[in-house]
Formats: C-alpha cells, sequence, structure tokens
C-alpha cells in the first residue's frame, strides 16, 4: 500500500493512465513533490485541487481518509466548482459532509433529494 511509505519524499507518476489517486496517500506527510504530468484523465483529486500542488493534494486526500474513518468529510475552503464524484458514489454512510466556502453551483442528485 502506498500509505505505508511514509518517508518519501518525491513520488513521480508521470505518464500514466491514472485516473484517482488513492486516498492512502494522505498518509504521506513527508512527501514534497508529486509529479503527476501526463495523466490526462484524474477525477480525484479534483483539478481545482491538482493545480494547487503537492502539499494540497496530500491535504485533500487526507481529509477524505479522515472522512472514511469518521463518516465526516470536510471539504471546506478547497475552491471546489462541484462535489466529487467519489462522495455521492462511494461514501454513501457518511453523516456529516462541508463543503462551505466552495463554489460549487450545482448539488448532485444524490445530494439533492
Amino acid at each position: 500500500e502506498v500509505g505505508n511509505l511514509r518517508s518519501i519524499k518525491y513520488l513521480t507518476l508521470e505518464s500514466n493512465n491514472i485516473k484517482s489517486l488513492p486516498v492512502e496517500m494522505g498518509k504521506l506527510s513527508n512527501l514534497e513533490k508529486l509529479v503527476i504530468s501526463g495523466n490526462r484523465e484524474i477525477y480525484n483529486p479534483p483539478s481545482v485541487v491538482l493545480r494547487k500542488g503537492t502539499a494540497a493534494i496530500i491535504s485533500y486526500l487526507r481529509r477524505l481518509l479522515d472522512g472514511m474513518l469518521t463518516n465526516h468529510f470536510d471539504l471546506s475552503d478547497l475552491g471546489l466548482t462541484e462535489v466529487p464524484h467519489d462522495i455521492t458514489r462511494e461514501y454513501t454512510a457518511l453523516t456529516k459532509l462541508d463543503l462551505s466556502r466552495n463554489k460549487i453551483t450545482i448539488l448532485p442528485k444524490a445530494i439533492d433529494h
């Protein structure tokens, strides 16, 4: 599991077919540089988080990891423009979802009803 590589400082996953980074990467607290260029179809983390760089990506994945343990997902202050698809598809047991202070304009049907 990639989360066990806690001493890793540099990780390059450049030019693969990665679509989603595993939430276990949120455990990589020493990671200083993550290179993921050339993976055009990454949807998790959302592109707004990916553009902010390594620290933001690890923080986002850590928030997802914490949410999986507590069923409380804090996705506030991330600049999200939409609710991440994984949240409404995979984490149906969530009890609290904080999406405050983002730029979301439309809620997915799973939340809307």
